[in-house]
């Protein structure tokens, strides 16, 4: 049939795998000495309620990778200005939705689309590059009204990326790129608690007793581990001092129980995957 076509890239599907067992065996790491605190009441907690939450999502994630991977690059691009649409509205009877959560694997699909269009002459360049501004656009603002500045920035990133690549003039994408970037800043410094994340990102030491704390703290998680690790389940930074263990400070996690090669091995499977995620797209 023409709608799908063979399953996925065997070395991308078990890097996928890997990196799919590895997330859980440090979900239940990280997670449970936050998970089995006794609540308000006094009652002792269930360690494994983070382990069981992101094990449902692994296999419901794995379910729909293995549904797409069957479907043809053409059918990916048929519905992509559909999806993208839908995942911008709010549609009634539906529960209430942030476009950051499924709009940004939209967002990929509609703006390749776009791009690939001037490439088969059906758009002319101006054209496909305002269609894609102004789908950036359109998302950037539904963030900001949330307000989510952080996952706007990575929109825009996004989209400037893939109109580098696409071949856009840098005699206007530069200064545009140099103008949201300012505005970005200028948005950020008119809410305090944004500038000081910007501040303590780049300099923790000056602000440890205010917001650079946690980053502090998770450039400590990491350096424990040196270049093997406390083993695993021994990191003591998440009982008390990391931040968000099982989510925000999950790599500080594995960089101090399993070390530099726990770490590196991370980032090694990231470069991999993006590695033949190029491959793919190439061929």
């Amino acid at each position: 049939m023409a709608w799908y076509r063979r399953p996925m890239d065997a070395p991308y599907f078990l890097t996928v795998w890997a990196c799919l067992v590895g997330g859980i065996v440090f979900v239940f790491s990280a997670s449970y000495p936050l998970a089995g605190r006794p609540d308000a009441s006094g009652l002792a907690g269930n360690p494994y309620t983070y382990l069981l939450q992101h094990s449902q999502h692994v296999v419901l994630g794995l379910a729909a990778m293995l549904l797409v991977s069957y479907l043809r690059p053409q059918t990916i691009r048929l519905w992509s200005a559909p999806a993208f649409v839908v995942m911008l509205l709010d549609l009634p009877g539906l529960p209430a939705f942030q476009p950051s959560e499924l709009a940004k694997v939209a967002f990929v699909a509609f703006v390749a689309s776009t791009l690939a269009s001037k490439d088969e002459r059906r758009e002319s360049s101006q054209r496909a590059y305002l269609q894609v501004l102004a789908a950036t656009g359109a998302v950037v603002v539904l963030l900001l009204m949330q307000p989510d500045q952080g996952m706007a920035t990575i929109f825009i990133l996004i989209s400037l990326s893939m109109l580098f690549l696409a071949g856009a003039s840098m005699a206007w994408l530069a200064p545009l790129a140099m103008g949201l970037a300012g505005g970005g800043l200028l948005l950020a410094y008119m809410v305090p608690y944004r500038w000081d994340r910007i501040t303590a990102v780049l300099n923790p030491e000056g602000s440890i007793h205010g917001a650079g704390y946690h980053n502090m703290n998770m450039l400590i998680s990491l350096s424990r581990g040196g270049f093997c690790g406390m083993g695993l389940g021994m990191s003591p930074d998440k009982w008390h001092w990391l931040p968000a263990p099982h989510t925000d400070s999950m790599f500080c996690v594995i960089g101090g129980e399993l070390g530099f090669i726990g770490a590196a091995m991370v980032l090694l499977a990231i470069g991999l995957l993006t590695y033949r995620a190029a491959r793919i797209a190439m061929a």
